[in-house]
């Protein structure tokens, strides 16, 4: 890949989901039916002016 086709995919914001388990209540013990997700984007930064 060369470094213009990296520099246009670092200016991309990334994204990803995915499924993390079950929920346990700390106090009880008790496991939930409920299911937990997760969904992040990591924006692009660039320190310098371009």
């Amino acid at each position: 890949m060369s470094e213009a086709d990296w520099a246009g995919r670092a200016r991309r914001p990334r994204i990803d989901y995915g499924f993390l388990g079950q929920w346990t209540n700390p106090r009880t013990g008790e496991r939930h039916r409920d299911r937990v997700w997760a969904f992040v984007m990591v924006l692009p930064c660039s320190a310098t002016a371009s």
